[in-house]
C-alpha cells in the first residue's frame, strides 16, 4: 500500500511563482502541479539513491527526469514541448532531441501508463461526419506517441490543426490503425462500428 508524501511550499516564493508562469496556472491548479513535481522529484531521488537504476550521464538524467514529469503531470494536463524547454532551459532543437531520447529509452513504460489516456482522448474527440475525421485534443507527449505508432503502419499521420494549441485531426483509417495497434475496440471509438477491431 502506498503512503502519501506531504509537501509544503510558499505560494509567493520566486520558485513557485515561476512554476505558475510556466504552467500558466494558479491557486488550486498550481498546487496540484506542485504536488506532481514533488512526486516526480521524490521518485527520481528514491531511484537514484537506491541504486536500482544506473544513471551515469547528464543525458540519461534528463531523459529519466522528463519521463517522470510525463508520468506525474499526465493527470494534471500533461506537459507541453514549450514547457519542457522552459523547465530544462533548452532550445527547440534540444527539446526535440530530449523528447525523442526519452521516448526511445522509456517507451514501454510510457505506453503502459498512457494507454488508458489515449483511449479516453479518442473517445472525447469530435467526428466530422462529412470527411470521417476525428478532431482531438492531446498533450504533446501523447501526440508524439500516436505519431510514432502510426509511423509503423500505412495509415496517414496525425495532422496538427493550425493555430489551435494541442489539437489534431486523425482520419478514420488512422483511428482504426491506432485501435488495432493499441488493442482498443474500434466500436468504442468509431460511431456505427460493430466489430471488435
Amino acid at each position: 500500500m502506498g503512503q502519501a508524501l506531504e509537501v509544503t511550499f510558499k505560494d509567493d516564493s520566486p520558485e513557485v511563482e515561476r512554476f505558475g508562469e510556466i504552467f500558466d496556472v494558479e491557486g488550486e491548479e498550481l498546487a496540484k502541479r506542485m504536488g506532481a513535481l514533488a512526486a516526480a522529484s521524490f521518485e527520481e531521488y528514491q531511484v537514484e539513491m537506491s541504486g536500482l537504476r544506473s544513471i551515469s550521464t547528464m543525458r540519461e538524467k534528463r531523459e529519466f527526469r522528463l519521463y517522470l514529469l510525463y508520468k506525474h503531470l499526465g493527470k494534471h494536463g500533461g506537459i507541453t514541448d514549450a514547457q519542457v524547454g522552459e523547465l530544462f532551459q533548452l532550445t527547440r532543437r534540444q527539446v526535440a532531441t530530449l523528447i525523442n531520447g526519452t521516448w526511445a529509452r522509456f517507451r514501454p513504460e510510457m505506453e503502459k501508463e498512457m494507454l488508458g489516456d489515449v483511449k479516453a482522448a479518442l473517445e472525447q474527440g469530435k467526428w466530422n461526419k462529412e470527411n470521417n475525421v476525428l478532431t482531438v485534443q492531446l498533450p504533446d507527449s501523447m501526440a508524439t506517441y500516436l505519431k510514432d505508432v502510426l509511423a509503423e503502419t500505412t495509415a496517414p499521420p496525425v495532422e496538427t490543426v493550425a493555430d489551435v494549441q494541442r489539437t489534431y485531426k486523425i482520419t478514420l483509417q488512422s483511428v482504426e490503425a491506432l485501435c488495432e495497434e493499441l488493442e482498443i475496440p474500434t466500436k468504442e471509438i468509431v460511431p456505427g462500428k460493430t466489430d471488435e477491431k
